[in-house]
């Protein structure tokens, strides 16, 4: 299996080993409260087909106001891929995922 992550804006707090994310905001890293990160899983099969995932992270920072969480669909009760990770006296992530179906080509080899 192939994996491709895009950390997009996230990338100044998450670290990422193969399917584990670490998150790590503070203030000057992390400057809104809510980052997207899509992962994009593709198969060997000679016609390969992906899935692509994306990952809500929501900050929140101590002393900041909780961001509303919008109301979850069915679609949505799916399991993160990652837990909750809190960074340190600072802030705190947490995450949500969904998925949508695509073909793209992505980096990382997982057997």
């Amino acid at each position: 299996m192939f994996v491709a992550v895009d950390m997009r804006d996230s990338s100044t707090f998450t670290k990422r080993s193969l399917l584990c994310f670490t998150f790590s905001p503070t203030k000057s890293s992390a400057l809104k409260t809510k980052y997207t990160i899509k992962v994009t899983l593709t198969d060997r099969n000679p016609r390969p087909r992906s899935s692509i995932y994306y990952l809500t992270v929501y900050i929140k920072l101590a002393g900041a106001a909780t961001p509303a969480t919008p109301a979850k669909t069915p679609a949505d009760t799916k399991p993160a891929a990652t837990s909750p990770t809190p960074s340190n006296s600072t802030g705190a992530a947490t995450t949500e995922s969904n998925n949508s179906t695509s073909n793209s080509t992505a980096s990382d080899i997982i057997d």
